[in-house]
This record gives C-alpha cells, structure tokens and sequence, in this order.
C-alpha cells in the first residue's frame, strides 16, 4: 500500500465522475487551467501570465452564446480534468465544428485513462450537439508524440500547423 492520500484515490478510477460542463464550473478551474498554462509553457513562450477573471468572463460569454461546451472530471467534488470546446459553423461548408481550447488532466491522474474518457465524452456530446466535425489542438510543447499517436489512432487527418508570435 503506502502513497498518499491522493495516490490512493487515483488508483481507483471508478471514483472519478464524469459531468457536462456548466458555467458554475468555471470558477472551481482555475487551478487546472493554471496547470494547463504552466504544463503547456504557452505561458514562458509568450512571456506573458494568465489572466483568470479574462479566461472565466470569456467562457461563460461562449457558454451564454451556446458555443462552448464540455466534460469535466472530479474527484470528491475537485475538478481533476477537463475537455473544454467551442463550436461553431464551418466557414467554407457551414457544417458545425466543435474545436477543442482546452484538454487537460492533472499530473497525478494521468495514465489512469482520465483523458481518454473526457475524450470519448467530450466528441459524443459534440456529435450529440450537432457537431460534425473535432478539430484538436496540437502543442508541440505538450507530449508531442504520444498526442500525435493518439489523434492518428483517432482517425484524424493532419490539417495544417499554426505559427505564432508575438507582436
């Protein structure tokens, strides 16, 4: 046995629970969205800090405006991960298309299939929605090729790569 108290509730992952995202959620993200900023280095690359009053006002104008959507996992009522989306229609085909902003599991829940079921969740509540397409994300600073090798196990099509910088 031994570990810690979190160890041992991570080894049972029948006790995370599975719940659609609500705007009340929001607020009780901010640690896991800190986490995505900092696992992700967006934050080192931009030289910049988040900002989480802007990150919960723009969430819930999307949740308010009916494109944004999401599942979230909990452990005893603590947010352990999230798969948060927009959607909204193609601009070439006008076919709904929900696009993934945020997929992020706790480091202590990871390999305990968390993120696939927030997946599996997330894309049959966007089909479910009326999306018809997923586009993810793709951060060459966050576990490049065990994502790469997902989303082609997935089904997905490379598309294109987005290039940023700041101005």
């Amino acid at each position: 046995m031994g570990g810690s108290a979190t160890g041992s509730m991570v080894q049972d992952v029948n006790s995370v629970e599975y719940n659609t995202l609500t705007v009340d959620d929001i607020v009780d993200m901010r640690e896991l969205i800190l986490g995505f900023g900092e696992a992700s280095q967006m934050l080192r690359i931009f030289e910049t800090k988040m900002d989480m009053d802007h990150f919960e006002r723009t969430v819930s104008q999307l949740f308010a405006f009916g494109m944004a959507s999401g599942i979230i996992a909990k452990v005893d009522g603590k947010i352990i991960g999230v798969f948060l989306y927009s959607k909204s229609p193609n601009v070439f085909s006008a076919e709904m298309t929900a696009q993934e902003m945020i997929w992020f599991v706790l480091p202590d829940y990871r390999d305990k299939s968390v993120g696939a079921r927030l997946y599996s969740r997330a894309t049959k509540q966007a089909k479910d929605q009326g999306c018809v397409y997923m586009a993810m994300i793709h951060l060459e600073t966050s576990m490049p090729s065990e994502l790469r090798a997902f989303y082609n196990r997935q089904g997905y099509t490379h598309m294109e790569s987005n290039f940023q910088k700041r101005l």
